[in-house]
């Protein structure tokens, strides 16, 4: 099982429990936020979270470079981001990130995830 738990500079919380399955560095889980998605969250120095479903995202996370990432939704609307992470980290089974999303040079949110696995 694992504990996910996100918060962006809205204060919009996303909590929930989920068993996982291991395959090397990737854990993949169901997201229990939104019908029918699955996470890829592949750990280590660049970090992934891959989502699929109604929801389409992959954001790639490197503490030391900036990346990208792209967000899609079933009615067609794509946004590519420019993520900036702040923080990542992986300790006591806890993984922990923290990163900023800009579109083009504007910031539009910062974001929190906390992933404990038992």
């Amino acid at each position: 099982m694992l504990e996910f738990y996100s918060i962006d500079d809205s204060k919009n919380e996303v909590h929930y429990m989920s068993s996982y399955e291991r395959q090397c560095d990737t854990f993949i889980f169901d997201d229990k936020s939104a019908e029918n998605t699955k996470v890829s969250l592949t750990i280590g120095t660049i970090s992934r979270i891959k989502r699929e479903g109604n929801i389409t995202m992959d954001f790639w996370f490197d503490k030391d470079n900036v990346t990208q990432g792209i967000y899609e939704n079933n009615m067609g609307l794509s946004v590519m981001f420019t993520i900036k992470t702040k923080e990542l980290s992986l300790s006591n089974n806890i993984f922990f990130l923290s990163y900023d999303l800009y579109i083009d040079s504007d910031k539009i949110s910062e974001h929190l995830i906390k992933i404990k696995f038992f």
